[in-house]
């Protein structure tokens, strides 16, 4: 009768097995990755139509993580960064967050 037995499994087939799943892994990650970027955006553009424009400056920091080079993305969150500058009292609030929209701007030029 014949058996199954990981003994009789060559070690070049374990190494071609071993590689083919940590391929597969990376494969899946890297195609999960696109739809929560979208996820993000989605979430983002909601929160600043609402005004939250720190909860939108959040999540669409998420999305930039997960697409850096969607620069459709990173217009909404520099948008959202001068938004919640223009909601800041304090003077030092509003430079932070407009320099943070002016790095936002800056990388969308140097991706085009």
């Amino acid at each position: 009768m014949n058996t199954l037995s990981f003994k009789k499994i060559k070690p070049s087939y374990i190494i071609i097995i071993t590689i083919s799943f940590i391929v597969m892994i990376v494969l899946i990650n890297e195609s999960i990755k696109p739809w929560l970027a979208e996820f993000h955006y989605r979430a983002g553009y909601n929160e600043f139509a609402r005004r939250r424009y720190l909860f939108a400056i959040e999540e669409l920091e998420l999305a930039k993580k997960y697409a850096p080079w969607e620069t459709h993305y990173q217009l909404t969150l520099a948008k959202s960064y001068n938004s919640y500058a223009d909601q800041q009292k304090i003077e030092q609030e509003k430079l932070k967050y407009i320099n943070e929209s002016i790095n936002v701007y800056k990388n969308m030029e140097r991706l085009d």
